[in-house]
């Protein structure tokens, strides 16, 4: 999941840095899915015994 959030973050910045308009919110959903994903990640680790 992470993977896919960065990848969508990079598109997203890569279509900004062209000139394309883009609705606002859109790079701050993107970010917040990828934090969302790392702490969902973070949990299942330490659950799993492999977070230390």
């Amino acid at each position: 999941m992470r993977l896919v959030v960065n990848e969508i973050i990079s598109i997203l910045e890569h279509i900004v840095d062209i000139g394309v308009k883009m609705p606002p919110f859109l790079l701050p959903l993107a970010k917040n899915m990828k934090r969302a994903a790392e702490e969902k990640a973070d949990v299942a680790a330490k659950e799993d015994g492999d977070g230390e």
